[in-house]
């Protein structure tokens, strides 16, 4: 174990905590977006 090792670690943490908040990113606009149709698409069949 020894600095490299550490950095190694640190930097593995840091990518993965990126992932995570990219892909709660991408959920969270997925789910925006089809919220966004299913609106529209409900305005268009009431209109």
């Amino acid at each position: 174990m020894g600095t490299q090792s550490v950095y190694l670690a640190i930097a593995g943490e840091v990518v993965n905590r990126r992932l995570v908040l990219l892909r709660n990113f991408m959920l969270k606009g997925q789910e925006s977006a089809s919220n966004l149709l299913m609106d529209v698409h409900a305005k268009l069949c009431t209109a």
